[in-house]
């Protein structure tokens, strides 16, 4: 993917790619809610270095803090922050299958 990208002013593209994909790795029930708020939490970290799209910054800190809250039945119930992700984040699934060889 990334000698795909190299020397294009290609910049967020591969994080939607892999947004996409642990998306819909969490829809079919190929990953579990743990692992895809590990990821998204990762993303953030790695992201706030960087600041390429506040917006997405913005909803993977929000969705962060809304898994958190109902893993701890603070407020909300797991399964409905996964559902509330997957629609927030339903937009970059048609990045996953981008940088890929015909």
């Amino acid at each position: 993917m990334l000698r795909k990208a190299y020397g294009e002013e290609i910049i967020v593209e591969p994080l939607y790619k892999i947004l996409g994909n642990i998306v819909i790795e969490l829809e079919e029930k190929k990953i579990t809610d743990e692992r895809f708020f590990a990821y998204l939490r990762s993303l953030f970290i790695q992201g706030t270095a960087f600041i390429i799209d506040e917006n997405l910054l913005y909803k993977l800190d929000r969705l962060d803090d809304a898994y958190y809250l109902a893993k701890e039945k603070i407020y909300s119930d797991v399964l409905s922050v996964c559902e509330e992700a997957i629609k927030d984040l339903k937009y970059y699934k048609k990045f996953a299958h981008i940088f890929e060889e015909a």
